[in-house]
């Protein structure tokens, strides 16, 4: 980014920053929110693509977990990767741990971070959600405000509270393969204006086999969750903390016929953020232990065991500063991450000793980041969205440090009917950890650049009665991906920086029919295409979905068909789910459910080569979402 740029953006910054007028910029902003969605907590009223999914539709589409919401959810998806992981960016001849660090998961505006694979989306993307009020998605580089990172697409997750949930609820369901599910929660007032919510949960998905050759593949888990949030109406503290013990699917196997592959994680995060006059402010730590052991009978990895701890230490500070046309932030943030490998180690020797270029001595990245953004509104109906985000990642024995600026540019105008919303922004990315230390084992050796991502947005809503209409349009052009290209020791597979600029063109369209106050019919068709791309060149995709809820006297019941299609393959993806709910008191409940009935869903492409010749076999097209029925009771008291 030229100068010229930088000074352009810092002038439109201050310029309007501390700019005084008859409109009101609060009164803008809330005309906005009420339009795009009913949640009162929102807090990113003008950012971005948003996607609300209220308490109403989390109940009555019986969403257990997280992936239940983001399996439809645009642009995320719902992925799995060759660990059994949840990594909606995973694609076909990937074999990374994870790749989707720039989406990232809060809670209560705390973000869940892990020190290694930057998000805690890799162990929050299938866990259960029954503490979560509503949720909130956005995309399109949201805000600076929020994350420490880059942020390509924020989740945001709302415990419930002691206001709407007080008293106690026992939730019990058992389903296909043998899963079972116990959840309980108990939230009350502590008096001067505090309160709590206290959750547990334990889980035993059981999930479909499948068969590589003769090997039996398994994704099951069993996990213990805990949740506590303790708040008034300026400070909050929350404690998440799970262990979980799950089978790792493929994991390492060549040819995905793996004699064991288990991992056990053990993952806490405790945090404090709150606010006094302008400022607000927050700190929090989040500390994860994993233990994976791998073993095989062919191919050049026959055992494998990777033991690592990690831990990350946010705090942050901002200052917002509010006028009749102006709503100015500016924060600082400060990430240290701690990370170390116990044991790491390929047929039994030590990874360093097997690949001298792997960097296990690098146990610290520090990220340091200052921010400004800036809402303007230039006339009553109509919003101008600046930012700027600067940010130095060091760490303390790598080549892999770097300085990026990042910046965005928004414009939103609406009236009683219409929204438009246009958005611009660069964001840049840099290695995760577990990359800077594994030079010959994950990423080939050498300095890699920081990808580059320049997207381009236009949301175009119409609301008229019952009825509302939307229309997404963006174009993402990336520059040095991170993908595995890269050869290292003749070896294929290694992530490094593509010298080809990729781009995705997309296009949502989407409607949602209000039958009345609590039933709605909600459908989207989608259109993707990348061009570029190192394997096929081009990939188009099509998409479409229907959800529909609704109430008839004490049953709720839902329906919801997500359709996928893509050039390359050519197959029709058809994922139907539906649900009913018997509501026999108000504190009683039934619920049966049924997801991909058809057992049509959009399915994943794993990559096998014969260990003995190292030829490609047949790939393991493989659905991350099972076809499977559930029949739940819910007991209020």
């Amino acid at each position: 980014m030229n100068n010229i740029k930088k000074l352009l953006i810092l002038i439109t910054l201050i310029t309007f920053a501390f700019s005084e007028d008859s409109l009101n910029i609060d009164n803008l902003l809330n005309s906005i929110e009420v339009k795009n969605d009913l949640s009162s907590k929102t807090k990113l009223e003008n950012s971005g693509v948003r996607y609300i999914y209220t308490r109403n539709d989390i109940d009555r589409m019986q969403a257990r977990n997280l992936k239940d919401i983001l399996k439809s959810a645009y642009p995320l998806g719902y992925s799995e990767n060759r660990y059994g992981l949840s990594d909606p960016m995973t694609g076909s001849g990937t074999t990374q741990p994870f790749v989707s660090s720039s989406i990232r998961v809060f809670i209560d505006d705390q973000e869940i971070s892990n020190g290694l694979y930057g998000s805690g989306l890799i162990t929050m993307g299938d866990m259960d959600i029954g503490f979560v009020d509503h949720i909130e998605l956005y995309s399109g580089n949201p805000t600076y405000e929020f994350s420490t990172e880059v942020t390509f697409s924020l989740i945001k997750l709302y415990s419930k509270v002691a206001s709407k949930d007080g008293g106690n609820k026992l939730l019990i369901n058992y389903g296909s393969y043998d899963a079972s599910h116990t959840s309980f929660y108990n939230s009350a007032n502590l008096g001067k204006d505090w309160a709590y919510f206290t959750y547990i949960s334990q889980n035993n998905d059981k999930r479909k086999k499948y068969t590589s050759h003769t090997t039996k593949l398994s994704r099951d888990k069993k996990d213990t969750h805990i949740f506590t949030s303790i708040y008034n109406k300026d400070n909050h503290i929350i404690l998440d903390a799970f262990t979980q013990k799950r089978d790792s699917f493929i994991n390492r196997s060549l040819d995905a016929t793996p004699t064991d592959a288990t991992m056990e994680i053990d993952n806490l995060h405790l945090g404090y953020n709150g606010s006094y006059n302008k400022f607000s402010y927050l700190i929090s730590y989040d500390y994860g232990k994993a233990n994976s052991n791998f073993k095989d009978d062919a191919g050049s990895i026959r055992s494998a065991v990777v033991n690592s701890k990690a831990s990350v230490l946010n705090s942050d500070i901002k200052y917002t500063h509010e006028s009749k046309r102006n709503k100015f932030i500016f924060g600082a943030k400060h990430r240290l991450k701690k990370y170390k490998y116990d044991q790491f180690t390929l047929n039994t020797i030590d990874v360093e000793i097997l690949v001298p270029t792997a960097n296990l001595n690098n146990t610290q990245q520090t990220i340091n980041t200052i921010f400004l953004e800036n809402q303007y509104s230039i006339k009553e109906n109509s919003i101008i969205t600046t930012g700027i985000n600067k940010s130095s990642i060091k760490n303390n024995n790598s080549i892999q440090d770097d300085k990026i600026l990042m910046y965005r540019l928004g414009f939103t105008n609406t009236n009683d009917k219409w929204i438009f919303k246009t958005l611009f922004s660069h964001n840049e990315k840099v290695l995760d950890p577990y990359m800077v230390s594994g030079e010959g084992v994950y990423i080939t050796p050498g300095k890699k650049k920081p990808q580059e991502e320049n997207l381009f947005m236009e949301n175009i809503s119409y609301e008229k009665d019952n009825n509302k209409y939307e229309i997404i349009l963006s174009k993402l052009k990336t520059k040095n991906h991170l993908l595995p290209i890269g050869t290292f020791n003749n070896v294929p597979g290694f992530i490094d920086n593509y010298n080809k600029i990729i781009y995705i063109r997309s296009a949502v369209a989407g409607y949602t029919y209000h039958y009345n106050e609590y039933d709605k019919l909600y459908t989207t068709v989608g259109y993707n295409k990348i061009d570029n791309l190192p394997i096929n060149d081009l990939l188009k995709e099509y998409s479409f979905t229907v959800l529909n809820l609704n109430k008839y006297n004490s049953y709720d019941i839902f329906n919801e068909f997500l359709y996928y299609k893509n050039n390359i393959g050519k197959r029709d993806y058809i994922d139907y789910s539906m649900g009913i709910t018997y509501h026999k008191t108000q504190d009683l409940s039934i619920s049966l459910k049924g997801v991909n009935l058809l057992n049509k869903a959009k399915k994943s492409n794993y990559v096998r080569i014969n260990p003995s010749n190292g030829s490609t076999e047949s790939s393991l097209s493989i659905s991350s979402i099972d076809r499977s029925i559930t029949i739940t009771l819910e007991y209020t008291f």
